[in-house]
Parts: structure tokens; C-alpha cells; sequence
């Protein structure tokens, strides 16, 4: 457990650097947010994770039960 975390704060030190370093303008960033379409981009990404995290609740909800079925004969 620990060689994980040491070695996950090891691959951050290395990357996180390199990440901030490339402070570039993004064009297509830019693009989107001066026509207003950044909130189209947001709306669907929200919609999408919504859709997948019911769908998981829903999920579970359907193994909770099956598996109080198989347990409870």
C-alpha cells in the first residue's frame, strides 16, 4: 500500500511540473467560450455523467436484489 502511494506521488513530482509548464492558449477553448458554445460542451457532459450514474445506481439496485434472492433460499 505504501510503495503505491510513494510511487503515485513519485509519477506526480515528475508530471505535475511538465503540466504546468505548458500554459499555451488553447484555440479551440478560446473558440468555444467567445461563441458561447462552452456551455453546449458542459450541458452534455453533465447529461452523459447523469445518464451513467443512474444507470450505476440502477445497476446495483438490480444486484442488491438478485443477490438477496440467491442468499435468502
Amino acid at each position: 500500500m505504501i510503495k503505491k502511494v510513494l510511487s503515485s506521488l513519485a509519477t506526480l513530482w515528475v508530471f505535475v511540473p511538465t503540466l504546468l509548464a505548458q500554459q499555451e492558449e488553447i484555440e479551440m477553448a478560446d473558440k468555444f467560450i467567445g461563441e458561447g458554445k462552452i456551455y453546449v460542451v458542459i450541458a452534455v457532459v453533465l447529461i452523459i455523467f447523469f445518464i451513467i450514474l443512474f444507470y450505476t445506481i440502477r445497476m446495483d439496485k438490480k444486484v442488491s436484489r438478485m443477490e438477496d434472492e440467491v442468499y435468502n433460499r
